[in-house]
């Protein structure tokens, strides 16, 4: 089990992780504390507890705006959110097979020039 000392708005936390994760925990961290710090800087908060309720929600509105993007994405991907395929695999083949018929037609056609 791995221990990481982390330092958000100037105080110690140190916590337990898997080994081999140090350094994604130390990297989430500082990312928070940028935020954090980021929103202190600003006076928008009037106690340190204020702080962390604002940083937490800004940092949840990030991760909802990233879910809404990437459900739009698989929307347009035509995938489920899973990378699982929605469109009808038939279709593309069938689709796929009229193209190279296409393709064929006109390169004998060139041929034949």
């Amino acid at each position: 089990m791995g221990e990481v000392k982390l330092k958000i708005n100037g105080r110690d936390y140190p916590i337990l992780c898997d080994d081999g994760q140090e350094g994604r925990i130390a990297e989430l961290a500082s990312y928070i504390d940028s935020r954090l710090q980021s929103i202190a800087s600003s006076g928008a908060a009037t106690s340190e507890n204020h702080l962390l309720v604002l940083t937490s929600l800004i940092l949840t509105d990030e991760i909802f705006e990233l879910r809404d993007n990437l459900k739009i994405a698989d929307e347009m991907l035509g995938t489920d959110g899973n990378g699982q395929t929605l469109v009808d695999e038939a279709a593309i083949s069938e689709t796929l097979h009229s193209l190279a018929n296409r393709i064929t037609m006109v390169s004998d056609r060139i041929k034949r020039i």
